[in-house]
């Protein structure tokens, strides 16, 4: 599985149980990095996505081992462990938040891309892709 985060610049991820911020540019990258491969998400996320946009776009189905999860809110460490890669899109800003990525979340993991691009409401959007070490 390919896990998918939003994060700020502090490795926020929720505030009060909601995202700190959506971008359609981003959605347009991800939707791109996925090729032909499904992208799972739960009814929280689904609702950045127009209905019926893509049929590779699934709602609240188990990831298997090919699929992105683009998770919002819940636990990440859980599932690092089924984990192959982690696409995380960094927005440029600090938002307020009271969830945050785990500090070793990534440990196991190597850096292998990092990209930026301008969002629709963020000036810069950075990606990074990590990928499980050998």
């Amino acid at each position: 599985m390919h896990l998918v985060l939003c994060l700020d610049q502090r490795n926020g991820l929720l505030f009060n149980n909601r995202r700190q911020s959506s971008d359609r540019c981003m959605r347009q990258d991800l939707l791109k990095h996925v090729g032909t491969a499904r992208l799972v998400v739960d009814r929280y996320t689904a609702d950045q996505f127009e209905k019926g946009q893509d049929t590779r776009i699934l709602t609240d189905t188990a990831p298997g081992d090919q699929d992105y999860y683009f998770l919002e809110r819940g636990e990440v460490l859980p599932l690092l462990e089924k984990v192959s890669s982690v696409v995380i899109y960094r927005w440029d800003k600090v938002y307020p938040a009271d969830t945050f990525l785990e500090t070793d979340a990534l440990k196991g993991f190597c850096l292998q891309e990092k990209t930026e691009f301008a969002g629709y409401s963020h000036k810069v959007i950075t990606k990074e892709v990590y990928r499980r070490e050998a």
